[in-house]
């Protein structure tokens, strides 16, 4: 069985597949990332023999956002001969139509697409704009719970630091040449300093949420965090 879990909603497509893999307990688990997986690193997955004759699961991580097409069909062309095992494609944004039309008919495929609102949000953030900050943030939070408001915060300001400086960040990496534009242009509007600075306070946000020593709960702290900008 092949299952596709793909879109730019990125924490609601890691929580499905951690509930996947919970899915199959007897199986034997293979992880292969896109950057350093090749045909044959698959091949050996599958020709390999199990000391336990066990079902296989293989989970691909951003495999097809860094292979040509070429090479994307030859994989899937190899994995339809081994389909008594079970592979999962996990890519951290919207699959193309014409990359999707090669997977077999019946595989499950899961999309998550985030809302757009959010990237609003996060556009907004810079210094003298806390009344629209605040304002999207509460809207936001209308729809989406304050984990994943965070997870994106950190996100934002990861790729933030990355375009501010020659930092080696796979995520920024990744970007489309408009994102990127869009993200210097907001970096501009804070200094390398703030960045940081802000950076580390959600490190230290995270940190006392992971330990329970916040008073606050995480929403409230994110309208303070806010209002430091």
């Amino acid at each position: 069985m092949i299952t596709i879990i793909h879109g730019d909603d990125i924490v609601r497509s890691r929580d499905m597949l951690t509930r996947l893999k919970k899915q199959f307990p007897q199986h034997e688990l293979f992880q292969l990332t896109g950057e350093n997986a090749s045909l044959t690193d698959i091949v050996q997955v599958f020709e390999s023999q199990s000391l336990f004759a066990k079902k296989k699961l293989l989970i691909l991580e951003g495999f097809i956002e860094t292979k040509d097409k070429k090479l994307v069909a030859l994989v899937l062309n190899h994995l339809k001969k081994h389909l008594d095992h079970d592979v999962v494609f996990w890519e951290p944004k919207a699959i193309k139509q014409e990359l999707l039309s090669l997977f077999p008919k019946n595989a499950t495929i899961h999309f998550y697409k985030q809302e757009q609102l959010i990237f609003q949000f996060l556009d907004s953030i810079r210094p003298g704009n806390a009344s629209q900050m605040l304002s999207l943030l509460h809207r936001v939070l209308q729809r989406e719970n304050p984990e994943l408001v965070f997870y994106m915060l950190v996100r934002q300001f990861r790729l933030l630091l990355g375009v501010s400086t020659t930092s080696a960040i796979s995520d920024v990496k990744r970007l489309a040449p408009w994102q990127r534009s869009k993200l210097e242009r907001q970096a501009r509007e804070l200094s390398l300093g703030q960045v940081k600075m802000l950076y580390q306070k959600l490190f230290q946000l995270e940190r006392e949420a992971k330990t329970g020593t916040n008073a606050l709960p995480l929403a409230a702290s994110l309208d303070l965090f806010l209002s430091d900008i």
